[in-house]
């Protein structure tokens, strides 16, 4: 059988057609998606009023979150991320009383199906706290290892569920005493967990916990003095003595300073890029120490945060 170039031309528009017509419908689409490129970088910046919870006065809250990275080729869904920020800060009669600042950089995202089904990977990851009103005048550190993921779907056709968290190691930590301006180095870990609802793409609910630790393991060090004894024998015509030194050494005894964040976070998708958000932050600053005389104490606030943050 043979074939003009005519009736080959208009077999392959017929194809064409029939591929473009099935292509476009909404199966198809799901079938085989198409991969949407992200902004390289998003910025969020918000305001609002803050409750410290030590008196009834309020303070102006800021707010910043922003992330600057790429997609990337080696898998669909997948994003490396050069930095991503999030702060917030209070600012009142007394100065700046609140910091909370969180960043992480060079990170690997695998994100699934949803918005909540993710897996991450990053290499630096630090902190910066300050919260007066739980005596916690400055708490830093430096991670380098961060493992992240969550996953999440449809419990019904309107309300999505989702659980996530995140883990950060390997690191160091400075941590200060507001009270009695006692500070403590040593090497530091946090851990997030967040379980939430997200009604209708517009209403966001959401409880989680983080815990960051400041531990110093005990060691013992040598002072750089030494401390000699002499012994004497009487035994013989003459007797004899002798003298044995040995270097001082000074213990450095356990101590544990932690913080603990328990939150009930609300948001409101007011537009596509305008949000309404309230969260009750409960805090907790507690140091632990055992100089062979055990010490314990404890500092805590309820804290609320309500305010509007727009994107970018």
């Amino acid at each position: 059988m043979k074939f003009s170039r005519s009736s080959v031309s208009a077999l392959a528009l017929s194809f064409l057609s029939y591929a473009g017509s099935h292509l476009a419908t909404p199966e198809a689409a799901q079938a085989a998606p198409s991969r949407s490129r992200e902004k390289p970088a998003m910025i969020e910046i918000g305001g609002g009023a803050a409750n410290l919870g030590d008196s009834t006065s309020i303070e102006a809250l800021i707010r910043v979150r922003a992330e600057v990275g790429s997609d990337t080729s080696f898998l669909a869904g997948d994003r490396f991320i050069l930095l991503r920020l999030n702060a917030d800060g209070t600012v009142g009669l007394d100065g700046v009383r609140f910091i909370d600042i969180d960043f992480e950089t060079l990170g690997y995202e695998w994100k699934g199906h949803n918005e909540f089904t993710m897996a991450g990977l990053s290499v630096i990851n630090g902190s910066l706290d300050r919260n007066l009103p739980i005596n916690n005048a400055m708490t830093v550190s430096l991670n380098f290892l961060g493992i992240k993921g969550g996953f999440g779907g449809h419990l019904t056709p309107e309300i999505e569920g989702y659980l996530r968290g995140a883990v950060n190691l390997l690191g160091i930590a400075y941590s200060e005493r507001l009270a009695d301006g006692q500070a403590n180095t040593g090497y530091s870990n946090s851990l997030q967990l967040e379980a939430g609802l997200q009604i209708l793409k517009k209403f966001r609910i959401a409880i989680g916990h983080e815990v960051k630790t400041v531990n110093n393991d005990p060691y013992t060090y040598q002072t750089g003095g030494y401390s000699c004894d002499t012994y004497y024998n009487d035994t013989g015509s003459f007797g004899s003595s002798y003298t044995s030194c040995s270097p001082d050494t000074n213990t450095e005894y356990l101590e544990r300073r932690t913080l603990n964040d328990t939150s009930l976070t609300l948001v409101a998708e007011l537009t596509r890029n305008l949000q309404l958000f309230g969260e009750v932050h409960y805090n907790i600053y507690s140091v632990i120490s055992d100089t062979g005389e055990f010490t314990s104490t404890r500092d805590s606030a309820l804290q609320l945060f309500l305010g509007v943050a727009g994107r970018f």
